[in-house]
């Protein structure tokens, strides 16, 4: 599973994850899907910035638990 995330900038706490309006974190099943979310989600807003180039944003792994 992975996440988005956006880490502070001195790397000291946890970066923060993206969540769904109820405050979940969003899950994807592979980078795949989760470049195509990001991308999306840019063009729909009309963001002008490269996904996970200019934008600080990062795919992480994470481990799944039930």
């Amino acid at each position: 599973m992975y996440v988005l995330a956006l880490p502070y900038p001195d790397n000291t706490d946890l970066p923060d994850i993206l969540q769904e309006d109820d405050g979940k974190v969003m899950y994807f099943k592979d980078k795949h899907e989760a470049k195509i979310f990001i991308q999306e989600l840019y063009d729909e807003r009309g963001i002008m910035l490269r996904p996970f180039v200019n934008d600080l944003v990062e795919i992480m792994r994470v481990q799944w638990m039930k």
